[in-house]
């Protein structure tokens, strides 16, 4: 709950989660629509940074570790991942391609 995060928080026991962190989980979350068009071009930018780039790749391999009742964070995971291997970075594509032995 919002009062736990906040309570933990408070007591440094976890950290909140960065910029690039949020919106990937923005992008991948369980709504019933897909990530908006601006939010993946601002993920696929974002992937120009060595480090955004491994955080977005991060966040979205935890979200296809998820179980499958989840399978719309799954989908939009995958839908993230395709985006940003066809118009992010050349370190998209490797941390894309790192990927392939998962799916």
């Amino acid at each position: 709950s919002t009062t736990d995060y906040i309570t933990a928080l408070a007591q440094g026991r976890i950290t909140p989660f960065n910029h690039m962190e949020r919106i990937t989980r923005l992008a991948t979350r369980n709504e019933p629509w897909g990530p908006h068009g601006s939010l993946l071009k601002e993920l696929a930018t974002a992937t120009q940074s060595y480090e955004d780039c491994r955080i977005l790749f991060q966040v979205l391999t935890e979200r296809l570790e998820l179980p499958p009742d989840r399978w719309r964070n799954i989908y939009k995971a995958l839908t993230v991942i395709e985006f940003v291997v066809v118009r992010g970075s050349d370190e998209a594509v490797t941390e894309g391609r790192r990927l392939l032995p998962a799916l």
